[in-house]
């Protein structure tokens, strides 16, 4: 049957193929690969869920999760949309309900001159978050009530230091340079840093009046500052909750070591997923087709010859397949942009053995960048061969042009 035979007579005649449909050849095999990775990995992955290991592991974080969310939401740190499924507010949308909040303590201590029509009774959007103070702005409570409230939970010292004192250090911190310009200090009047009325009127101005005048583009600045400082400051907040005694020894340990074993079965199943992937997307077909045809050569009427004419050997081909399916696990990275992953890749960051360091992330990130490498000697060597076919002392040729110059190959 012709369609699996050596067609190393064409082959002897062929040119050497071009770059751009050797790019081309490539990604078709990149997405036959992909597409049976996918579905190997759906199946894996039931198995998966089904081992006794992965069941407790997955109760052991929903419950930990459970306890976090009950813990966090007393200290305004974080905030829910929907507490009982803990679904949380991003730390923009609470930066934000921040940021109205300082606008309005902002114009009830300093007035209102630049923005005339700016009233607490009227309908501004503004003035729905009330007025910041130390129990409704989410650092300050965090700082000035939670945590001297529970200091057996060792969250933070804060030394000679009074509440007040930290959560200004605090906002110095988080704003740095920009501090001095956006904020004034008046303990009579606030024991909260106090944007000034400029500052007010910029965050006011691009957020409700026009942000793409003259003025606007300037408070975006200003509006830029305020909500990555901001965000900036809930998350140190979070992590010394998070580092809190008892809690981390006594729960966040025992999450993260649930969640570990639930990575490690999870990218076993990618990882065996990608190579049977590989395996059968890519080396199988060029057992099949010979020459190390792959589906995207077939397609393309590409093909593989030894540089003396002779046809490639089975053996050099399975070699070569074996570091070619180690150039293929990058493919982890498209499978992470699917579901059940939906471009989360925090379990590609986990150790792929208890107490390791070595990661899936790391494992794909070397063959990565050896396969770039040996890529890269396709624009500099003469028949555009990769490192791979220098070793293999082969080249990849394009049988849709035969007995043409090879002395000016072009991409």
């Amino acid at each position: 049957m012709s369609l699996f035979e050596s067609k190393i007579q064409t082959l002897r005649r062929a040119s050497v193929a071009r770059l751009g449909k050797r790019f081309v050849s490539w990604c078709i095999d990149l997405l036959v690969v992909l597409i049976i990775s996918s579905l190997l990995f759906s199946v894996f992955q039931l198995i998966v869920r089904a081992q006794p290991g992965f069941v407790a592991a997955e109760k052991t974080v929903e419950e930990e999760v459970r306890y976090y969310n009950e813990y966090a939401i007393d200290t305004h740190v974080v905030e829910f949309l929907d507490p009982e499924n803990g679904v949380r507010k991003s730390f923009d949308m609470v930066a934000f309900d921040n940021m109205k909040r300082a606008i309005c303590l902002s114009y009830k201590v300093f007035g209102s001159e630049q923005q005339p029509d700016f009233t607490f009774e009227s309908d501004h959007e503004v003035t729905t978050s009330g007025v910041a103070t130390q129990t409704t702005d989410n650092i300050a409570y965090f700082y000035t009530k939670y945590v001297p409230e529970n200091t057996d939970k060792q969250i933070v010292n804060m030394g000679d230091k009074t509440p007040s004192d930290y959560v200004v250090q605090v906002y110095r911190d988080a704003f740095g340079a920009n501090y001095d310009v956006m904020f004034a200090e008046n303990r009579e009047l606030s024991e909260l840093p106090i944007l000034k009325t400029q500052s007010a009127y910029y965050l006011f101005y691009y957020q409700y009046v026009d942000h793409t005048d003259t003025i606007g583009q300037t408070a975006k600045e200003y509006y830029s500052v305020f909500i990555n400082a901001y965000k900036y400051m809930l998350e140190e907040a979070e992590k010394l909750l998070v580092r809190s005694e008892p809690y981390f020894s006594t729960h966040y340990k025992s999450y993260r070591d649930a969640y570990e074993l639930q990575g490690r079965y999870v990218n076993y199943a990618l990882l065996l997923a990608l190579v049977l992937g590989y395996w059968l997307g890519v080396a199988l077909p060029k057992l099949l087709f010979k020459d190390e045809v792959t589906v995207g050569r077939k397609i393309l009427g590409l093909g593989v010859i030894n540089d003396d004419g002779s046809p490639t050997s089975g053996a050099k081909s399975a070699i070569k397949s074996v570091f070619g399916c180690f150039a293929f696990l990058f493919t982890a990275v498209l499978s992470y942009m699917l579901p059940p992953f939906k471009g989360v890749y925090d379990m590609m960051l986990v150790p792929l053995v208890a107490n390791g360091t070595l990661s899936l992330a790391v494992v794909i990130i070397i063959p990565s960048v050896l396969t770039v490498i040996s890529c890269a000697f396709m624009l500099f060597t003469y028949g555009k061969k990769s490192l791979m076919n220098v070793f293999g002392k082969d080249k990849v040729v394009d049988m849709n042009y035969l007995d043409e110059d090879e002395s000016d190959e072009g991409f």
